[in-house]
Parts: structure tokens; sequence; C-alpha cells
């Protein structure tokens, strides 16, 4: 499978490149410096049939139909269609998706913004130095297969020598030493 990039850079043309050579997909970057016809020609011979497009460069997309239609199957735009543009590809047997659509159909999640469930502590708290991964409202990190726990295989071990149980238990034994 290839996939076509067109736009100017952003994050996301770079996350498409990224997501594709995380995939081993090949990425052709589709460069219109010669016009509608080079896109036509670039997405035809090199046979893509993806291609994630900025916004505005969905009219320019839409000229190389109906023969890139042969190879090209979907479109993401970086942003959104527009529903004259959504139903046009659609005219000619091309999925089209937004951005937020298309991940929502990979990943079968969305990112709404919005509150969430936040440490109801201070921030000043102690275990909040140790679980910091608790402060933002999402954590992402990058896949591992070998990885079972985002913060790593023991996150709740203090790298500090000193501290511990040790440091915890010694006033309450001299405690119980002055007692007996």
């Amino acid at each position: 499978m290839k996939c076509g990039i067109y736009g100017a850079n952003c994050p996301g043309w770079i996350i498409s490149m990224e997501a594709c050579n995380a995939h081993g997909l090949y990425y052709v970057p589709l460069y219109d410096t010669l016009g509608a016809g080079a896109v036509e020609f670039i997405i035809c011979h090199a046979e893509i049939s993806i291609a994630f497009v900025e916004e505005k460069k969905i009219p320019e997309l839409l000229k190389t139909f109906p023969n890139a239609s042969k190879f090209l199957k979907t479109l993401v735009s970086f942003e959104k269609f527009t529903p004259e543009q959504k139903q046009q590809v659609e005219n000619f047997g091309v999925k089209s998706y937004s951005w937020d659509e298309f991940l929502q159909v990979l990943t079968g999640y969305k990112l709404v913004p919005g509150s969430n469930c936040l440490p109801l502590a201070r921030p000043e708290a102690k275990f909040l130095r140790r679980a910091a991964f608790l402060k933002p409202n999402l954590w992402v990190s990058p896949y591992a297969h070998n990885e079972m726990h985002p913060r790593g295989e023991f996150p709740n071990q203090n790298p500090r020598v000193e501290e511990g149980l040790v440091t915890w238990v010694q006033p309450l034994q001299k405690k119980i030493k002055m007692h007996v």
C-alpha cells in the first residue's frame, strides 16, 4: 500500500509520514509545482491508494478525477471537506474522511477534550513527585510491543536509596524502644 501526502509541511503531514514509517508503508509526497497533471501522474504511476491532503489542496486534487480514482480509494483531509467536496469524492467511489473521522475509524476511539478525574491532592503532595504522570488529562507514549505499563515495569519504586520503608520504620522503632 502506498500513501500520498499533499500539502505544506504541517503537523498532519509529519504525523502521516511517521505513521507510514511506523507501519512499513511507502509514502509519496505529492507536489503540484507542475500543476494538477503532475499530481495525477504521481498518483497513477505510484499506484497511491490513500492520500492525506491539506484542506486548501482538495480542489487541486479533485481535478485529478476520474483518472486518479482508479487507484485512489481513500482521501483524508488534515482538516475537513465541504459537503460538496465530500459528495464529489464519493461520486467517484472514493471514501473521504476528516482527520478526526479517520482517527476514529482506525482506533475506535474519539478524543474529546474536557475535564477528567485528576488526583484529589494538592500540587505539592509528595506522591505526585513520583506519580507526575497523574497530572495531565491524557498520557500518550510511543507503542512498544514489549511494554506492559506506560511508565515502566515498576513505576512505584523510589530511586532514592536512603528513603523507603526503613526511613518510615526507624522513628516507630525508636518510639517502641522508649516504651519498652
